[in-house]
């Protein structure tokens, strides 16, 4: 992608559980949006996602929470300022 950004919403609605530096999510409704101008043909409003249990270990400070699926993505959510 030329301009190297797109828009994508993961909804969901559920429960999670935290314990030590563990997080578990479990959604009961889930999901997805995706816009991206580079490709508008392959952009989808609200599609549903399959409803998937996923454990993290994260780590959070006052600024960020990072999050990390054992095999999976890293993901690094930044407060804004």
């Amino acid at each position: 992608m030329p301009s190297g950004r797109f828009v994508f919403h993961r909804i969901q609605q559920g429960t999670y559980t935290a314990a030590g530096d563990k997080l578990e999510l479990k959604p009961e409704k889930s999901t997805r949006i995706r816009k991206m101008p580079e490709d508008p043909a392959g952009d989808y409003p609200e599609v549903p996602e399959p409803l998937e249990t996923r454990a993290f270990t994260f780590r959070a400070d006052l600024d960020s929470l990072h999050l990390h699926e054992s095999g999976r993505y890293a993901l690094v959510l930044l407060r804004a300022t």
